[in-house]
């Protein structure tokens, strides 16, 4: 636990929650997901291991995707989203979504990269990335570079649903 980053007083839950998901994931196996879950934990700040532990099998049960490869996609994509506000849970729906896709994790990765890099350089004025995503979601740009800073994963929601309706 100390190797990733858990704190002393969190390692008992850690090690709970490790048996409990290994025991209804036999596709994993305890070093990997211990691993994983400590690098997520550190990557998204939490430190809720059975919310974390529930979101990938709960996904896990609702995708197409199985759990060793949502913990892997939800790892490279955490690494991307790092300086965003999104929450552990809404990147392994994203996560979970993509590796149903058959979307490498490392290929999820930098899709996420490059979105939130142009994202970000349009916060810093350097593209005119907000002009185009408040389109995209209805708004003026200042309140979508608002909603972008302030949450990300609602920023994201809106840009996807805007994204069904822009015409080819």
């Amino acid at each position: 636990g100390a190797q990733l980053g858990i704190a002393s007083s969190d390692i008992e839950g850690f090690t709970e929650v490790l048996a409990k998901f290994i025991a209804t994931s036999p596709e994993v196996d305890v070093n990997s997901v211990a691993e994983a879950f400590g690098r997520i934990s550190n990557l998204t700040g939490t430190k809720d291991f059975e919310a974390l532990a529930s979101a990938v099998a709960q996904v896990g049960v609702n995708s197409a995707a199985t759990d060793a490869q949502i913990i892997k996609t939800t790892q490279e994509i955490a690494r991307a989203t790092s300086s965003t506000t999104l929450a552990a849970d809404e990147i392994i729906g994203l996560a979970a979504a993509f590796a149903s896709l058959g979307v490498a994790p490392e290929a999820s990765r930098g899709i996420f990269n490059q979105f939130f890099v142009q994202l970000d350089k349009g916060a810093a004025g350097l593209n005119d990335s907000f002009k185009v995503a408040s389109q995209i979601i209805g708004t003026t740009e200042e309140a979508a570079k608002s909603l972008y800073k302030t949450d990300t994963g609602e920023f994201f929601q809106q840009f996807i649903t805007g994204l069904s309706s822009v015409d080819d």
